[in-house]
């Protein structure tokens, strides 16, 4: 089953993810973290920080993995949560040495490969597509990829949830979610 939730920055999307991720979960969980690092970013640290504080006991094994999501083996698995699609998005346009390396075709083939191998697969992604500001041409052309990545993981997901105000709106599989709150 994949699980897509959606929303604006600091609305509950994690912990509405690994909460249908320990419901939904019949045996071991992955959590995929895909924000890097580099060292400098305070915030970006305090944020990375809180993150791993806020699994720890919910019984997720955690691989750090910022590019090249095919290269993982969720195999033994049952659940993976991916945190985040935005993150991994960045991290492939703008993190690897070549930019011209990027290709939208390799995180879906990753994503793929990881729904191939598990039961279950939430997904984290952000709206970040009712900005107004004038942006240069990298922010465009990541918020163009962005926006193409969260159609067509949305358009196979049987399960899309948007989080507003810290609320799940139920865009699809409402029957499906219901359930879990039984």
């Amino acid at each position: 089953m994949v699980v897509i939730i959606t929303g604006g920055v600091k609305n509950g999307k994690s912990d509405m993810g690994e909460t249908i991720c320990q419901t939904i979960n019949k045996g071991t969980m992955l959590y995929v973290a895909t924000m890097m690092f580099d060292g400098e970013d305070e915030e970006k640290k305090l944020k990375i920080e809180a993150h791993r504080r806020a699994r720890q006991g919910k019984g997720f094994d955690t691989i750090e993995q910022y590019i090249d999501i095919e290269e993982i083996d969720a195999r033994g698995y049952d659940t993976v949560l991916l945190e985040c699609v935005p993150n991994l998005v960045a991290n492939e346009m703008f993190g690897r040495m070549d930019a011209n390396e990027y290709d939208c075709e390799r995180i879906l083939k990753g994503i793929r490969k990881l729904v191939a191998d598990v039961s279950h697969i939430v997904l984290i992604t952000n709206d970040v597509f009712a900005e107004s500001e004038a942006y240069g041409d990298g922010t465009k052309q990541y918020i163009h990829e962005l926006a193409m990545l969260n159609n067509q993981l949305t358009a196979q997901a049987e399960v899309a949830i948007e989080m507003v105000c810290g609320l799940p709106l139920i865009l699809k599989g409402k029957q499906q979610y219901e359930a879990w709150l039984q």
